[in-house]
């Protein structure tokens, strides 16, 4: 009840948002027991930026797509919900298997490089998702009182019982001291499969649900006036750049099907594009697929829809938050290097911020 009365002291925001993690923690498999909580305290020092580390998705045959599409819509999160910088898996290297890298400052590239992309990390802090996943045989018994004019029948019906631990954890990222935790845990309903674009929605569920307990004490600090130039509605990251992502335990799925016939290896790829935004028409994939970059969903003067921005200032860009991340940084304007029609196009492009999505 001390928790209720607290959340309700805040503004309408802050509640429907609660509100919204709640039921989309219901709508499959949920409500979801808490095993951990400890969220960022009011009080803390924001920092200059997040790194979102490789999401470690120990699930049922998880390879490094699944790492590579879950650590993407974390990323998409923070940029809906706060105005911070945010670098993920493609900004970096990983040193350690995903399951193990928890200490960006030694466990990744960016505090060595020699380039220009080395990142001082000071103040940052890091997200770390652990997903594991226990199975075990099951039998429901379903009756159906329709079934004839004799009366009800009973079947035995077979299946798998899945449990999902989700652990999320945010980090310093220097030094790795533990700033918040939580841990959820959700049983997962096998039987009736996944929806379209996720086969496994429990574990996005799970995740967000995750993210909104820990930033919810300091989420109205982390979103000043709106800084952020795209939104995650508003493009797709590039499916063969995730295809490409590759960790030291897990190859990625370009390198695993390196040896398979073409076909397999376009329809690996429509998977992925699937895994992002199902039902996109072939005159859109193909040319996405063939020059990877940040594909346009809408149309932001002067990008249009179908818009594929693979570069601004000459800097490559494969996911939404490297495309917000270059277009803050570039000045009042930057030039884009995009894939339009058919043809490679460089306009200047200075887009306004994108106000924060309206929770439903």
């Amino acid at each position: 009840m001390a928790r209720w009365r607290l959340w309700c002291g805040r503004n309408i925001y802050h509640l429907a948002f609660t509100l919204t993690a709640w039921v989309l923690a219901s709508a499959c498999g949920g409500p979801f027991q808490v095993e951990a909580e400890r969220p960022l305290a009011e009080e803390i020092s924001l920092p200059p930026g997040i790194v979102v580390m490789p999401v470690a998705a120990m699930s049922h045959k998880a390879g490094a797509i699944e790492v590579a599409v879950r650590s993407s819509d974390t990323a998409a999160w923070l940029l809906d919900n706060t105005e911070l910088t945010v670098l993920g898996p493609l900004d970096f290297k990983t040193l350690k298997e995903v399951d193990d890298a928890n200490l960006v400052s030694t466990d990744t590239d960016l505090s060595t490089r020699s380039d220009t992309e080395r990142i001082d990390l000071a103040g940052w802090w890091s997200i770390h998702i652990l997903v594991t996943e226990s199975r075990a045989n099951s039998s429901r018994r379903i009756v159906d009182t329709n079934a004839s004019a004799e009366g009800k029948t009973v079947s035995n019906v077979a299946g798998i019982e899945s449990q999902l631990r989700m652990e999320l954890t945010v980090r310093e990222a220097m030094r790795g001291r533990v700033l918040a935790q939580v841990v959820l845990i959700g049983n997962d309903e096998l039987l009736h499969g996944g929806t379209p674009g996720d086969p496994r929605p429990i574990i996005r569920q799970l995740i967000e649900r995750g993210l909104a307990m820990v930033f919810e004490p300091v989420l109205e600090r982390l979103q000043p006036s709106p800084q952020r130039r795209i939104r995650s509605a508003q493009a797709l990251p590039s499916a063969p750049a995730l295809m490409a992502l590759g960790f030291l335990n897990l190859p990625s799925l370009a390198e695993s099907m390196a040896a398979r016939k073409e076909f397999e290896r376009e329809t690996a790829m429509i998977g992925v594009w699937e895994r992002l935004f199902p039902d996109l028409p072939p005159q859109v994939t193909i040319p996405a697929t063939r020059n990877p970059g940040v594909l346009m969903l809408q149309s932001t003067l002067p990008l249009e829809r179908f818009d594929i921005v693979m570069a601004i200032d000459g800097h490559q860009v494969r996911d939404r938050y490297q495309l917000d991340r270059r277009l803050r940084v570039c000045g009042p304007t930057c030039r884009a290097t995009l894939w339009r029609s058919g043809a490679q196009v460089e306009l200047p492009l200075n887009l306004p911020p994108v106000p924060r999505p309206v929770a439903n």
